[in-house]
């Protein structure tokens, strides 16, 4: 394994305010985590699936409905 390329950041322009949500992965494991998953979080989750990603878990960089929030 090419441990140097093993990990990938994918940054995802989103919402209004056109904010940044990333999703940080393993080239290897195909695991990500999504970062401030605010917005269209069902579109962001469409796109890890269609990347054929597996969805491990979400963090969180602090609480504002731009980072976190979902569109009403």
């Amino acid at each position: 394994m090419d441990t140097e390329n093993e990990l990938f950041v994918d940054q995802i322009a989103i919402g209004p305010m056109r904010n940044f949500s990333y999703v940080l992965g393993s080239h290897h494991t195909r695991e990500v985590v999504i970062v401030d998953p605010a917005w269209d979080v069902e579109g962001i989750l469409r796109r890890v699936n269609e990347l054929g990603y597996a969805l491990t878990g979400t963090l969180v960089t602090h609480y504002h409905p731009d980072h976190i929030g979902v569109r009403r």
